[in-house]
């Protein structure tokens, strides 16, 4: 699972121009990134095609946490 939590920390990094370090699981994506919607769904694009899964929209808006959206891919890979 840490290799999983690595490349999203690396994508969140990468999308909202922050310091890799600084993301710690209980980042909350909206809120602590400034995330706006476009920003998740390109965020959540961009998740998909790393890990060649699908993430339906509605469980994606549930996922609030950088640990979550860790826990979720994991999961399912």
């Amino acid at each position: 699972m840490e290799a999983v939590a690595r490349r999203i920390r690396r994508l969140v990094a990468t999308k909202f121009h922050v310091d890799e370090a600084a993301l710690k699981p209980h980042v909350a994506l909206s809120d602590d990134l400034d995330a706006d919607p476009l920003d998740l769904v390109e965020l959540m694009i961009a998740i998909e095609s790393s890990f060649e899964i699908r993430i339906p929209d509605e469980d994606f808006a549930e996922l609030q946490t950088l640990d979550e959206v860790t826990g979720y891919v994991a999961a399912r890979i």
